[in-house]
């Protein structure tokens, strides 16, 4: 009896075991998602920004005589932009020192 007992306890303990494994995973699979959608959704707004910042200024690289090239964006952990620009044209001295 006293090993039926012991036998029960430790079948039970092993099932105890396997359930909190299971709920642990579950639990940090669902925050690490959580996380990972969190900076996925603050990559996406920031490079948004970044680019909406660049069009505001794209007349100011022209008459630097440059031009916007091309725009290569990453959503990673961390997001990743590279921008490239195209010479035009030295801008005249006037203008660089006015």
């Amino acid at each position: 009896m006293v090993d039926n007992i012991l036998d029960s306890a430790k079948a039970s303990l092993e099932s105890a075991k396997e359930k909190i494994k299971s709920v642990t995973e579950n639990l940090f699979d669902d925050e690490e998602k959580e996380i990972i959608e969190q900076f996925k959704t603050s990559g996406q707004e920031k490079m948004k920004e970044t680019l909406s910042t660049f069009s505001e200024y794209a007349s100011l690289f022209k008459e630097a005589g440059y031009e916007l090239g091309s725009i290569n964006a990453n959503v990673s952990l961390p997001p990743e932009i590279s921008i490239t620009f195209k010479y035009l044209d030295s801008a005249p001295v006037e203008k660089r020192e006015g």
